[in-house]
């Protein structure tokens, strides 16, 4: 992510762009990223900075569908150019950071997908807390039954009708 210019992190490390860079790096126009910013497509993955600017997150780009790449070479840190090099050692390097940039943005796209993962676990374990919320009182001091009961009492009675139960029961006590 370091070759992306200008990236800003939170205290939670999460990667963000000015309207202008994501432009940049998604080689789109600035006034098509601030339509989008309008028509509300990052989600909430947008805020201003202490500076008044518009920033985009990084996952909330990729999740809006922008292809994130640089959008200009990066200069030799000596400034000389490579093509006085050595052809070979400049087209590992060239392929080397294709590699890197590709690295880059799965790992931008898997940290998108894992929050989004985990957001829905946490909307799944909320709904079957308020599922379990609801079920008629129980034998539990609460009032309520916790998890494991409900699961035990849904496979006994799925059991008695089916039958198995008690063909199971019989052959597992002697008579």
């Amino acid at each position: 992510m370091a070759a992306i210019i200008g990236v800003m992190t939170d205290t939670l490390t999460r990667p963000w762009l000015t309207l202008s860079e994501l432009a940049e790096a998604s080689r789109r126009h600035r006034r098509t990223i601030r339509r989008m910013l309008d028509a509300g497509a990052f989600g909430d993955g947008t805020r201003q900075d202490d500076e008044g600017r518009w920033v985009v997150a990084v996952d909330a780009a990729l999740a809006a569908g922008l292809a994130l790449h640089r959008s200009r070479p990066e200069e030799p840190p000596n400034g000389r150019s490579t093509s006085s090099e050595d052809p070979a050692q400049t087209h590992e390097l060239t392929a080397l950071r294709a590699q890197l940039a590709d690295a880059e943005r799965r790992a931008l796209i898997a940290e998108a997908e894992a929050r989004g993962m985990r957001d829905a676990l946490a909307a799944l374990q909320e709904a079957v807390g308020a599922m379990a919320r609801a079920l008629p009182a129980g034998d539990t001091p609460q009032g309520r039954r916790d998890d494991a009961t409900v699961v035990a009492t849904m496979a006994e009675e799925h059991h008695r009708r089916s039958g198995w139960w008690r063909r199971h029961k019989a052959t597992a006590s002697p008579a």
